[in-house]
């Protein structure tokens, strides 16, 4: 669960401040160092539907959210045959659910993609599914991908000059704020996304599967 926190401080005058989403977990490690300061008061938490928490139910709410989903690692990869066009996009999606491990793996065949790149942002675009699938908004998560251009474009290292693919960025940005994300992209080698890298192959051979797979903290499946 992600939260924001308002508080209060009294100088000559009382200002609010409120901060950007956080983890709950952070949230109470925060409000711990404010509750030091004399000059803080009326701290309160504001979660994604809006409800208010004080500093005491805030840490009750911890207790309910044990079992909530964290750990949230999603990887990415499309394969493109330039003298077919023939396109596969793969999705793999990893967290934890109290103490077991969710995967969930995905292949897609993709029709009249004309380059790789635009290939690359529209699996970028779709990883976004698993998301919304397993009811994971409002979390935060790392995104991994070989696709060192859109990786490093999202992160506002590398510029983008193709009208059509900043569009592509666009959208990207936007559904991970209407699905109220805090992603961190991280660009990875090949060999780091084999998992994914296989899924597309898959997909651009016209395979397409979902999978979903659940084990508990000794490794058993559910």
């Amino acid at each position: 669960m992600n939260v924001k926190i308002q508080f209060r401080y009294h100088s000559k005058e009382k200002i609010t401040f409120e901060s950007e989403w956080v983890s709950l977990d952070n949230a109470n490690k925060i409000i711990k160092d404010l509750q030091g300061t004399a000059k803080v008061n009326e701290i309160q938490i504001i979660d994604e539907k809006g409800q208010e928490w004080s500093p005491k139910e805030a840490k009750k709410l911890m207790a309910v959210t044990e079992n909530e989903p964290k750990q949230i690692r999603l990887y990415f990869d499309a394969s493109f045959h330039k003298e077919t066009g023939e396109t596969g996009v793969g999705y793999v999606l990893y967290y934890k659910k109290g103490e077991n491990e969710v995967r969930l793996r995905r292949s897609r065949k993709l029709e009249q993609i004309e380059h790789s790149s635009e290939a690359e942002y529209i699996a970028l675009y779709h990883v976004f599914d698993l998301i919304e699938e397993e009811e994971l908004n409002g979390m935060d998560c790392i995104i991994h991908g070989d696709a060192k251009g859109a990786i490093m474009q999202l992160l506002g290292e590398w510029p983008c000059y193709d009208d059509y693919l900043n569009r592509w960025l666009d959208r990207i940005e936007e559904r991970a704020k209407r699905l109220k994300l805090n992603p961190t992209y991280k660009y990875i080698e090949r060999k780091q996304n084999i998992e994914a890298h296989r899924l597309a192959k898959k997909g651009m051979e016209g395979v397409e599967q979902d999978s979903r797979l659940e084990r508990d903290g000794e490794g058993e499946i559910l």
